[in-house]
């Protein structure tokens, strides 16, 4: 791996850099921007357009999230993982000793679990109250885990949109949501069908329900507000699958519109309950997030919904993951220093090798994405792969 990839920027910081003292607002951002090196604005408020600032390789940063000046030399500023709620997840001992292996391999960030199948491993009383299963507080360790070892925590909502895993609603919280008539179906013979091939075997709320919206916008506030965190995370099951009435009866824009206003709700929502509460967004790759789960994610970065993306870029070799990179850098329109490149260490099948986890490393940096994420922390933590030596800004 290049030498150049880990190298630590040591140049001063100074926020009056760029030939600008401010830029103009060009989103409702609440301010002034700053002009600053194209590339040194740690979040994606920031707009790119040349216009806004006198400088060369400029942009108009909102955000109080600059990084140092990167010179001739770029460097990461997360290495992330992914703790699933299987393993390391069940005990606080068990929570501790995860973290401090990860801290000691070098992650910066962890990312962990604590909604899954309309259970809740955290205290909120929005999804208790509307029938979901709080199984135990998991998150209080991660947080207490992640103080203690200096690593940032997140916490991620698995299952987003979806509402329980099986054919028909029949654990507690899916089972409230029909009697509230949250829950996305097709007639069929007079009969409510719950799951079509495009949702796959999941049972899914309804987005275009102002009240489920509202739910989500609720209980992620809850969760903000009674922690520590760093910043909350949905994934790619934050969704609108196609096969159902209610989303294939309106256009493709309309659904791309609605999510992006859900995203824009939870948004709001985080930052009244926990100002400065970062927000994250782990998708699918543009091409199969747009047809499959009606989502554009690329505007979540340019209209400044998300502070940044993870895409799961989860490929075996790098040549994979360079191609599908490829593909989406160009929508992104420079802001793909507030991207994180999710690599795939294991999953479904075999294993991706070390050699092509490293490279692909290497790719993400070569590219200026903010860092990487890996699926999942397991392998980290027992070593069945080990990182390179990370150092950022």
């Amino acid at each position: 791996m290049r030498a150049t990839l880990f190298l630590l920027a040591l140049l001063g910081f100074n926020l009056s850099q760029g030939a600008d003292v401010g830029c103009n607002l060009s989103y409702d951002l609440n301010g002034w921007g700053t002009c600053t090196q194209n590339g040194c604005c740690e979040f994606t408020a920031q707009n790119t357009d040349p216009s806004l600032c006198d400088g060369s390789g400029e942009t108009c940063c909102y955000s109080t999230d600059l990084c140092p000046p990167y010179g001739p030399d770029f460097c990461f500023r997360t290495y992330g993982t992914w703790v699933s709620r299987y393993n390391f997840h069940a005990s606080e001992s068990e929570v501790h000793s995860g973290f401090q292996a990860l801290k000691d391999k070098g992650i910066t960030r962890v990312y962990f679990n604590i909604w899954a199948d309309g259970s809740i491993y955290a205290n909120s009383a929005t999804a208790i109250n509307n029938g979901a299963s709080f199984i135990r507080d998991s998150l209080q360790w991660a947080v207490s885990s992640a103080r203690t070892l200096g690593l940032e925590i997140y916490a991620w909502f698995e299952y987003g949109t979806q509402a329980h895993y099986g054919t028909s609603p029949d654990n507690s919280f899916s089972a409230e949501l029909v009697i509230k008539d949250w829950l996305l179906y097709n007639l069929v013979d007079g009969q409510k069908v719950y799951t079509t091939p495009d949702g796959g075997n999941y049972v899914w709320t309804d987005p275009t329900n102002p009240a489920v919206q509202q739910f989500f916008a609720d209980m992620t506030a809850d969760i903000v507000r009674n922690y520590d965190l760093d910043g909350i995370q949905y994934d790619d099951h934050m969704a609108m699958p196609n096969g159902f009435d209610t989303v294939d009866n309106i256009g493709q824009s309309t659904r791309f519109t609605i999510m992006e206003e859900f995203m824009l709700k939870i948004r709001d929502a985080v930052y009244s309950a926990a100002p400065g509460t970062k927000i994250s967004y782990s998708p699918s790759p543009i091409s199969f997030s747009e047809t499959h789960h009606n989502v554009r994610w690329e505007n979540y970065l340019l209209d400044g919904i998300v502070d940044e993306v993870a895409p799961q870029y989860y490929r075996t070799t790098a040549g994979d993951y360079l191609n599908t990179l490829n593909q989406d850098l160009p929508y992104v329109q420079g802001h793909q220093t507030a991207m994180l490149g999710g690599i795939r260490l294991s999953g479904s099948g075999g294993a991706t090798p070390s050699g092509e986890v490293d490279r692909m490393i290497e790719i993400s940096y070569e590219k200026k994405l903010k860092g990487v994420s890996f699926w999942f922390a397991d392998d980290i933590i027992l070593g069945t792969y080990v990182p390179p030596t990370f150092v950022y800004c």
